[in-house]
């Protein structure tokens, strides 16, 4: 609770004027502005930021680190404040951090740097305010209307701390109390029998972790080394080792020593991985064309196996390999269904081929014919005719063939084929007679839909027999 420092209330008893009164107070908070800042105030921050892993290390950010997707993403600063400065981008899966340090550690940056720049001067401001605001206040002649604005003044006062980094927290509870005391004394004045004295203090400071200076240069490549054993992607160790191994003193033969087997280690097992999964992704290819889910299924074990063998130096490259697997695995699994209905239904298939070729073999050799038709060129008579006969007569064959439920599409589009081939010679033989145009141009429609509808059926046909892009098995069998 807060103890009173100045002796404002007893002048109210002592029957002195409100702008006596309220002087003292204004006075008082004047005096509190005035005091500089506390001793155990912040000190100025670097750009250096810390991200803590869980077992202690932490490792140097130029700027603060930002989480997305499950993982923490900074620059990590190699170089020391002694030497030369490099940044390399990395990421770090969550469950290795230590996220509570990481961000009390970012709070206390952020504070350190409000206070050393924007701080007292906000301070200041409102202090001023304050000053102003009693002034103002021993002004106003309704003691309610005084009561209500000293409160509203209380609560400004109590939750600046938290929008401004807790700077000066324990003055600011001091001009609370100021305030309160205020406020209890009109409320005495108003004749309020009852009240309480409530606690001045606004919300608690927060815990923050101690700020550290920039690390040396020594310090700084251990903690390199410390950052490319929990970096999970391959580029980015590699990276971290080389920028290390750049700056490191030739006369700190330990140190390079240390850098040079992590660095050659990480490219010995870069080159390692990328062969792996190249030979993985290679023969999984060809397990899922064969809608093999099973040789799949080995990959994956042989792909952990090796990782081991390894030394586990790749998490997030095995990790990604497992997961184009699964999903190879899926449509190996999706193959293997289409290749098993195919063969339920291949015989069917081929069947009603045999039944469409006549019609199709004929759109084939009277192909010639039909563009003739729809460009308007010159055709016999007797060639009209015996095409006439040929068309309608394999539409009435074709009519009469009850296609496999797989087909009935395909049947309905080659006999709509036929049905428009007999339409354009019929047109064509009318147009010969009468030589009127409007025949002419219905013969060419005709032509172009017969010759339209019978490449996409014969596509169709083609497509169903070879099943589309899942399999090179096609035609009839042998």
């Amino acid at each position: 609770m807060h103890s009173r420092s100045t002796n404002c209330p007893q002048l109210f008893h002592r029957r002195l004027s409100w702008r006596s009164v309220f002087g003292c107070y204004t006075l008082t908070a004047t005096l509190i502005a005035a005091a500089g800042p506390v001793a155990a105030q912040a000190p100025s921050p670097s750009a250096t930021y810390r991200v803590f892993l869980k077992n202690g290390d932490a490792l140097p950010s130029f700027g603060e680190a930002a989480v997305v997707a499950e993982r923490i993403i900074f620059n990590l600063s190699i170089g020391g404040s002694d030497g030369p400065l490099t940044l390399q981008l990395i990421s770090v899966p969550l469950p290795l951090i230590d996220m509570e340090r990481t961000t009390r550690y970012a709070d206390a940056m952020r504070a350190a740097f409000y206070a050393a720049t924007r701080g007292e001067a906000e301070y200041s401001e409102v202090t001023a305010a304050l000053s102003r605001d009693l002034e103002q206040l021993a002004k106003i002649q309704d003691r309610k209307q005084q009561l209500a604005v000293a409160e509203q003044l209380r609560l400004g006062l109590v939750a600046w701390p938290r929008s401004h980094f807790f700077y000066r927290a324990r003055d600011i509870e001091k001009l609370v109390g100021l305030v309160g005391d205020v406020i209890n004394e009109l409320k005495v004045a108003v004749g309020e029998k009852t009240f309480a004295l409530e606690l001045t203090a606004g919300p608690p400071t927060p815990r923050r972790e101690p700020l550290m200076v920039a690390p040396r240069l020594r310090e700084s490549i251990a903690l390199s080394l410390a950052a490319s054993s929990v970096a999970d992607i391959g580029e980015e160790r590699l990276a971290i080792l080389k920028s290390a191994a750049a700056i490191t003193p030739v006369e700190d033969r330990e140190l390079a020593g240390t850098v040079a087997r992590q660095l050659e280690l990480e490219m010995r097992a870069e080159r390692s991985y990328e062969a792996l999964a190249a030979g993985i992704r290679k023969r999984a290819q060809v397990a899922e064309a064969a809608g093999n889910a099973t040789a799949i299924d080995r990959l994956e074990t042989e792909l952990l196996g090796r990782d081991q063998q390894f030394g586990f130096r790749r998490p997030k490259t095995v990790q990604d390999l497992i997961e184009e697997l699964r999903v190879a695995r899926r449509s190996a699994l999706a193959r293997h269904e289409v290749q098993a209905k195919y063969v339920a239904v291949r015989r069917r298939l081929v069947d009603y081929e045999a039944a469409a070729r006549p019609a199709l073999s004929a759109l084939d050799g009277l192909r010639s014919l039909l563009q003739y038709y729809r460009d308007f060129r010159a055709v016999s008579y007797d060639r009209t005719v015996a095409a006439a006969e040929r068309f309608d007569r394999l539409r009435a064959q074709l009519e009469g063939v009850t296609p496999p439920p797989e087909a009935s599409a395909i049947h309905a589009t080659l006999i709509s084929a036929l049905r428009m081939a007999v339409e354009a010679t019929a047109r064509r033989r009318e147009a010969a007679a009468t030589n009127a145009m409007a025949t002419m141009r219905a013969a060419s429609s005709a032509a172009a839909g017969a010759l339209l509808l019978g490449d996409r059926a014969r596509a169709d046909l083609v497509n169903s027999l070879c099943l589309g892009a899942h399999t090179g098995n096609c035609g009839p069998p042998r």
